[in-house]
């Protein structure tokens, strides 16, 4: 992948977690989004990465995302206890039912969860049972 001869004041990529770098196996394997994500972060002074799902529960996985952000900072591989977890001035979460509108009121409506009683035919019991029991694996 080539870098176009220019430069911009603003990259936003949406999704941004499909730009992932995994660490199996002690080997690092980039998407070629990772590397889309490499190379508009050197063109750019500002880079945003917007994503609902950053994490995905793996620190040296998310450390490779991050690195997108800050190279310096993230460099090398992730090893507990000696890289930082810290990354609140580079990221903001906004939780949904946090979010305001300008007069202060709730942007989405309160949201009623409850759990509906339901009987499963012994067919529907034994599909469920062995969809549970593969999920479980």
């Amino acid at each position: 992948m080539q870098a176009p001869d220019c430069r911009w004041d603003l990259v936003v990529c949406d999704e941004a977690h499909k730009m992932s770098a995994t660490l199996f196996g002690g080997e690092v394997k980039y998407t070629k989004r990772y590397h889309l994500g490499q190379l508009l972060s050197g063109l750019t002074r500002h880079f945003l990465l917007m994503s609902a799902t950053p994490h995905n529960g793996k620190e040296a996985d998310f450390q490779l995302f991050m690195a997108l952000l800050d190279g310096d900072r993230f460099e090398g591989k992730y090893r507990e206890g000696v890289h930082s977890a810290e990354v609140s001035d580079l990221m903001r979460r906004m939780v949904k039912e946090n979010l305001r509108k300008f007069d202060n009121t709730p942007l989405f409506p309160l949201r009623m969860a409850y759990t509906v009683p339901y009987h499963l035919s012994p067919q529907e019991a034994a599909l469920y049972g062995a969809g549970h029991g593969v999920c479980a694996q």
